[in-house]
């Protein structure tokens, strides 16, 4: 039978539930990306991500050829990385963004290469545009606990629409999706999270675009360009 009192003490046995406000979304500074606002502050301007989920493809087919299916995994898939920033009223943000996607493919519409050398239509060398993006989901229960998940090979692949309007009044926000190639999250440290000794060591807090040794096992999950 349910019990009201027991619900609530599993609850709390584990710092009652996790809240999604509380995180951050730390772009990584490798010298390949603009340099208009620090990344430090940028961080401070994402108003919301979708933490990407693990897909598996799988395969069905029937062991004794007839009758129910069953499947096996063959591969993963990338789910979206989607992020929403807040735009600052000197713009820095929507140039870094529409800066980034340009140093990606020259789509200004202007005459002659854009300050990094590109022609006009013309694709750049991917480890030139790329770089990190590290969402770290802190613990609602201790400041210094907190959930990492890590993109290698970060790129945008689109910088949204800003809708303008006399009538809005609330802070302009701005859409964008980035692509990447490698994946690490916390979890795949240890398989339990009661007593794993390594996933407990990677929630301690940690200077943002710094990766702790146990957590340098990247999930190749394909390219998506």
């Amino acid at each position: 039978m349910f019990n009201i009192s027991d619900f609530k003490a599993r609850i709390d046995k584990h710092s009652g539930f996790a809240k999604t406000s509380l995180f951050e979304v730390y772009i990584g500074n490798n010298g390949k990306i603009p340099t208009n606002i620090t990344t430090d502050d940028l961080r401070f301007f994402c108003n919301a991500v979708s933490m990407p989920g693990i897909n598996l493809d799988v395969t069905y087919y029937k062991p004794t050829g007839v009758g129910y299916q069953e499947s096996i995994p063959m591969g993963a898939n990338l789910d979206p990385l989607n992020a929403i920033f807040f735009l600052d009223s000197e713009h820095r943000v929507m140039t870094f963004f529409h800066n980034w996607i340009n140093r990606v493919y020259n789509i200004n519409g202007q005459l002659g290469p854009n300050s990094f050398g590109l022609e006009p239509r013309e694709l750049n060398y991917k480890e030139d545009y790329t770089t990190s993006l590290t969402i770290r989901y802190y613990s609602s229960h201790n400041q210094f606990k907190f959930y990492e998940a890590v993109y290698e090979g970060v790129y945008p692949t689109q910088v949204g629409a800003l809708d303008l309007s006399w009538s809005g009044d609330g802070p302009a926000t701005l859409p964008v999706n980035f692509s990447y190639n490698k994946m690490i999250y916390s979890g795949f440290a240890s398989s339990s999270y009661e007593t794993g000794r390594a996933f407990s060591g990677t929630q301690e807090s940690l200077p943002l675009g710094t990766i702790p040794a146990v957590t340098q096992t990247f999930v190749d999950v394909g390219t998506i360009v």
